[in-house]
């Protein structure tokens, strides 16, 4: 097999619901990794990354999908420049990892601020020339849910400000969507 029939496979674990499927997900993809040195037709591109931050995403096993999430971000950022690898964070890569620190802001509710700090990082990315990173209604949703679960006296204030960043990005032409049913109704929780 390829890395594209491996990526199906950690795409298809991605979606599953099944307890331990990110871990099945995430082991397979680390002996992609530990092959990749030697064999360059395994070698994970971001379709592959991105599969496996889906399946933290849709994890049950908030710590653990978190510090995973986070770590490949990382990775996929020290890989994007180096010519050996067709890898590079975009807009889903940013989004799955923060549906993790969205879970996770039951815990810590700077999350939501972190999440805010991301969706700014893709429009500076985006408005620098790299539109694979425009945010889209699934990023504002997710910040606006980090907000509503983290039981945050603040909570309010961040869901607001998400609101009007996506109704003023959107009347600008900074993104292509605009504040709808999702973000409205995750707002009102």
């Amino acid at each position: 097999p390829n890395i594209i029939i491996y990526s199906q496979v950690l795409d298809t674990w991605s979606k599953s619901k099944k307890a331990g499927a990110a871990k099945k997900a995430r082991a397979i993809f680390d002996k992609l990794l530990n092959k990749s040195d030697n064999a360059i037709d395994l070698r994970p591109n971001t379709i592959t990354f991105n599969s496996i931050l889906n399946s933290l995403a849709n994890s049950n096993d908030i710590d653990e999908s978190h510090n995973d999430a986070a770590a490949l971000i990382s990775k996929m950022y020290e890989l994007k420049d180096d010519p050996n690898w067709d890898v590079a964070p975009n807009s889903r890569s940013l989004i799955s990892y923060m549906a993790c620190l969205a879970k996770k802001s039951r815990n810590d509710p700077l999350n939501a601020v972190r999440i805010e700090n991301l969706i700014h990082k893709m429009l500076n990315e985006t408005l620098a020339g790299n539109s694979a990173m425009m945010p889209d209604s699934f990023a504002f949703a997710t910040a606006i849910n980090a907000w509503v679960w983290s039981d945050s006296k603040h909570a309010s204030t961040g869901i607001m400000r998400i609101i009007h960043l996506m109704e003023s990005l959107y009347f600008n032409n900074k993104i292509l969507s605009p504040p709808h049913a999702i973000c409205y109704n995750a707002a009102i929780r």
